[in-house]
């Protein structure tokens, strides 16, 4: 049928335009990439860049949001597992889930979590994470001291530590990075603060 394999075709030129840009921003260091050089390396018209997207921001937006509805998927289900009995080295779902799907995305990480970072991302990535100890501390009525400083640098920690992961996978596998992360957030970062009880 034409028109499915029209639809497919378009995919597949959104696909590459999003791909080749954040290979782009690796190798210019920089989220302003040309458009023009954007196309050229891929390599399509100007006219074809603009029958997809109003211009390279939109490219990024775009990005950014699908990996940001990622994470909302994953940590939707983080919200509602229980963790009371949770052991130091133990592999919890949520960060194997998190990795994985870095590791699936790496360049798009690469380009908006690596060396150069992408501030609205990491902003928008760690309000998730807060939200989400929010919720899952909110229908457990756990509160601690000084609750938003440890929220902060209990999120920033955590990507601090994806993004070193994601420079770095040579260095360390995926399980001994899944047992970290469990470590470093729910038996060191959350014992920082006094539980209070209400």
């Amino acid at each position: 049928m034409p028109l499915d394999r029209k639809k497919q075709k378009g995919f597949y030129t959104r696909e590459a335009i999003k791909r080749e840009y954040a290979e782009l921003c690796c190798k210019l260091k920089t989220h302003h990439v040309p458009v023009k050089e954007l196309c050229s390396s891929i390599p399509i018209s100007r006219n074809t860049f603009y029958m997809y997207f109003a211009d390279i921001a939109s490219v990024a937006d775009e990005i950014e949001e699908e990996l940001i509805n990622g994470f909302l998927t994953i940590y939707d289900e983080f919200s509602e597992t229980d963790f009371s009995s949770y052991q130091r080295g133990e592999v919890l779902p949520i960060f194997m889930d998190t990795l994985l799907f870095i590791k699936l995305n790496n360049m798009y990480f690469r380009a908006f979590a690596g060396k150069i970072p992408d501030y609205y991302f990491i902003e928008s990535w760690k309000k998730i994470i807060i939200g989400h100890f929010k919720e899952r501390w909110k229908r457990q009525n756990v509160h601690y001291e000084n609750e938003d400083l440890v929220l902060e640098t209990t999120a920033m920690s955590a990507i601090a530590a994806y993004s070193y992961w994601l420079e770095n996978e040579d260095k360390i596998n995926l399980m001994e990075m899944c047992k970290f992360l469990g470590g470093m957030i729910f038996y060191e970062q959350l014992t920082l603060s006094n539980r209070i009880e209400k």
